[in-house]
């Protein structure tokens, strides 16, 4: 019993020190598509145009997968009951996919400019994007 304890001790021990891969993340959002399209976004909290606020606009977005549901009659023999299958391909989150959503937002609200763009990601891919719909004069 003590062989067993400290094999699984110095089993832990080894585990613990084994080096992890280094990952590194670049983010680059081009803005350029929308400045294209006459709408203005900055990180910058205030303009120094004459606006009028519209509202705060908030997208959560998360990875997963595009579930499509079939049911299947009588399948269970058992119980009697259908059998429900899901299957789906997964769909990472992305900021630019978040940020068309925000730009769809505050454009079916009368906006034509985000100020005070914040943007965050989560360990697992999700994006947070936050920002004021305002309408420059």
């Amino acid at each position: 019993m003590k062989k067993v304890l400290f094999l699984f001790c110095a089993v832990f021990l080894f585990v613990g020190c084994i080096p992890t891969k280094r990952i590194t993340q670049v983010v680059t959002l081009d803005l350029t598509k929308y400045t294209e399209l006459g709408f203005f976004i900055t990180e910058a909290n205030s303009v120094n145009k004459d606006y009028d606020p519209i509202g705060l606009v908030s997208v959560y977005l998360e990875s997963g997968k595009d579930v499509c549901v079939t049911k299947k009659d009588g399948g269970d023999p058992v119980y009697g009951q259908d059998i429900v299958i899901k299957k789906g391909k997964f769909i990472a989150a992305s900021l630019e996919e978040a940020l068309e959503m925000m730009y769809n937002e505050a454009c079916s609200k009368g906006a034509n400019a985000i100020i005070n763009l914040k943007y965050s990601c989560s360990e697992l891919g999700n994006w947070d994007v936050t920002g004021m719909a305002i309408k420059l004069k």
